[in-house]
């Protein structure tokens, strides 16, 4: 299934690839998952992700 919007796209934190930010663990009992802390959801930007596509991060990203 693609993602968009509505269903759970990637989001980045814009200009967050110029420093590192706070994380914290975004579930309790999921060491996988982190969201970062102190980032104003007006700086988030939506990618759509189709069925197969890939999308790599590096410590910035």
């Amino acid at each position: 299934m693609d993602t968009d919007e509505n269903n759970g796209a990637v989001q980045f934190i814009k200009g967050s690839h110029h420093k590192l930010l706070k994380h914290r663990l975004a579930y309790q009992h999921n060491s996988h998952v982190l969201t970062a802390v102190d980032y104003s959801e007006n700086n988030c930007v939506s990618m759509d992700v189709k069925r197969g596509d890939v999308s790599v991060h590096t410590n910035f990203t």
